[in-house]
């Protein structure tokens, strides 16, 4: 395994210190450092455990860091301490070829997923995390996802995709970005209920995530469950009112589509004022042409027209 992490090259280091001691005795000294490197080694590799959820190893690095804390000093016979530092030692030497081995596997999966679902997508793709503003405002639109049937071009990328944030996640389970890219994956594929279950262990992970909720929405959609959509928009309205003219778009086309007029009318006249203070009258035009569906004669579409300065 390639050594490309600094902590592997301390895991390292801290095995062979615990290994020296075996073979003959130190100063005190010795023993006071050994303490401080397995301490630090035993805590870092209980957060990287937290991290990928992998319980057992939690739990035996943190019996470690208890073991050889230098705060509060645990006291045993040297032979006994022999054993220990053995026994620390294989876990170390597991860890890396486990742990830190699943880590640089999980990273690959995530970047071969997000790679394959780019090439379905275009140059924006789903880099949430690293391109968050990007994604915003590329696809916080009130637009329906693409759909790809099979044998359409992309459509082996998207299994592609499908299948590399599976993997991530088998390895991952604590990361809700990559619940939400697969669900979105699983939107484009047509495949609803499975992107409405991945949306939802994401709201789990992370109950912030209005994006998340927006999505789930859509796929409700999609699924004719009227009222899960619609709480969803609400809820996504709640958490993110910054970006509340999206909301209020699919809400109120949410609406629409299950025959609820007047509320569809109010929320496409909001979200038609939130577009035109961020200065998008291609949004806000567009709102008025779904009221304009629904009641062409309505005060709210003729104030509209007004603000948009629009004659017809």
């Amino acid at each position: 395994m390639k050594l490309r992490s600094l902590f592997t090259i301390l895991l390292i280091v801290a095995i062979i210190l615990l290994i020296m001691p075996v073979v003959r005795n130190f100063p005190v000294r010795y023993y006071i450092f050994l303490r401080w490197v397995i301490f630090l080694c035993a805590l870092c590799l209980a957060a990287k455990s937290y991290e990928l959820e992998k319980r057992e190893w939690l739990w035996t690095s943190l019996t470690i860091a208890i073991l050889f804390n230098p705060v509060v000093p645990v006291y045993l016979h040297r032979r006994i301490w022999k054993i220990a530092d053995l026994l620390t030692a294989a876990v170390f030497i597991a860890a890396i070829f486990k742990v830190l081995e699943n880590r640089e596997n999980y990273i690959v999966y995530r970047k071969r997923g997000y790679r394959h679902l780019n090439a379905v997508l275009g140059s924006y793709g789903l880099y949430r995390e690293e391109n968050e503003q990007k994604f915003r405002r590329e696809y916080l639109k009130p637009l329906q996802s693409p759909q790809l049937l099979q044998g359409s071009p992309g459509f082996n990328n998207l299994v592609q995709a499908i299948d590399n944030f599976t993997k991530a996640i088998s390895l991952n389970p604590g990361c809700d970005t990559d619940y939400f890219n697969r669900a979105y994956s699983y939107s484009i594929k047509g495949e609803f209920q499975l992107a409405v279950d991945d949306y939802s262990r994401a709201i789990e992970l992370n109950p912030q995530d209005a994006v998340a909720y927006f999505y789930r929405g859509l796929a409700y959609e999609k699924l004719d469950e009227v009222e899960k959509a619609t709480d969803d928009y609400t809820k996504a309205k709640e958490l993110d009112p910054e970006n509340a003219s999206f909301y209020l778009f699919s809400r109120g086309y949410n609406y629409k589509k299950s025959g609820r007029s007047q509320n569809a009318m109010e929320d496409f006249y909001q979200a038609a004022l939130l577009f035109l203070k961020q200065n998008d009258r291609v949004q806000a035009t567009r709102c008025l042409e779904e009221m304009k569906q629904i009641d062409p004669s309505s005060d709210s579409v003729a104030k509209l027209k007004e603000r948009l300065h629009i004659q017809y």
